[in-house]
């Protein structure tokens, strides 16, 4: 049951060929939808602060866009769709309505390696990333590559399949989890039902971590109990509880670290530098000063080369005792 005449479904399927469905009078859809050159109102570099989320106009393969959103923070984890390089709309009559890097051939595995470079130095949590099933060895590669620890491929299972041109239509969508080498993981609380996500205790998992302080309850009040009983519950939101704890408690420390830490600024360390390279400078010249009498009595090539190198090790000996 579609809610549309069988006649304008077949001219959709008829159409799924590249060719643009058309009004009754031959007007294009696209035409119909008004002017494609109005006056645009977000531009890259606009940033938009809507209470406590950020949103950004920006490319994903820049350092700059990840500081503009996260305002130089690090994200407790990512979930991005990037383009799938398969060029969508890609035909005569909508060369104009492609999606943006959808079509990139080989530059795509260097897209993707700065996406996720950028990605895994901004998260410290887990990342998901979505990609086509065409592409996932070439997402899994570029990821490792970054910097990235791949765990699995997660199928995200839809109610309904994608219409497209492939012999089979998907009704899924396959999503690269991992997080950055080095980050350890608490391991999740969700369990699986016949190899599916059990979505009623996702739920409520997440409802515990958006307010562990507080009870889960239905809309009128009652105790959410609708799976296991209320001690199994508590147990849930007291490890919740537990986890936020230590995870501020970390923040807390670091934050407390880089207040009492010493900053030193670049032009410090260029005057130390060069004081440094100045002391070592003196200490070689000083060398001919010391033996110039003791060579002119010399007439012994390697007797002269010899005396000369001991003179070098003794005052390179004296520069690392030295404390500058």
């Amino acid at each position: 049951m579609t809610g549309f005449e069988l006649e304008k479904v077949q001219r959709f399927l008829d159409n799924l060929d590249g060719r643009e469905e058309q009004g009754e009078k031959g007007e294009k859809f696209s035409d119909l939808a008004g002017d494609d050159k109005k006056v645009e109102i977000t531009k890259p570099g606009d940033l938009w602060i809507l209470g406590g989320h950020r949103i950004y106009c920006g490319d994903s393969c820049l350092v700059e866009s990840f500081k503009a959103v996260l305002d130089d923070k690090m994200a407790d984890i990512t979930v991005c769709d990037p383009p799938y390089n398969v060029a969508y709309g890609d035909s005569q009559e909508r060369e104009d309505k492609k999606i943006l890097n959808d079509d990139q051939g080989e530059k795509y595995e260097l897209f993707l390696y700065d996406i996720c470079s950028h990605v895994l130095a901004y998260t410290k949590g887990a990342i998901y990333i979505c990609a086509s099933s065409s592409e996932l060895s070439t997402l899994q590669k570029v990821f490792e590559e970054a910097g990235g620890r791949w765990s699995t491929f997660i199928i995200w299972a839809k109610n309904h399949f994608t219409l497209g041109r492939s012999d089979y239509q998907r009704q899924y969508e396959a999503i690269l989890y991992g997080w950055r080498s080095g980050n350890k993981l608490k391991k999740g609380i969700v369990e699986l039902e016949d190899g599916l996500i059990d979505r009623e205790q996702a739920n409520r998992a997440i409802e515990a971590i958006r307010d562990p302080s507080q009870p889960l309850r239905r809309k009128g009040g009652e105790i959410e109990a609708k799976r296991g009983n209320t001690s199994e519950l508590s147990t849930m939101l007291l490890k919740t509880r537990i986890k936020n704890e230590m995870e501020r408690g970390k923040l807390l420390e670091a934050k407390a670290k880089a207040e009492i830490g010493e900053l030193i600024s670049v032009e410090e360390v260029k005057t130390e530098a060069f004081n440094v390279a100045r002391v070592v400078r003196n200490n070689l010249l000083n060398i001919p000063d010391r033996v110039s009498a003791l060579l002119a009595s010399m007439n012994n090539s390697e007797k002269i080369h010899e005396t000369l190198t001991e003179e070098i090790r003794v005052a390179l000996e004296e520069l690392t005792q030295s404390i500058f």
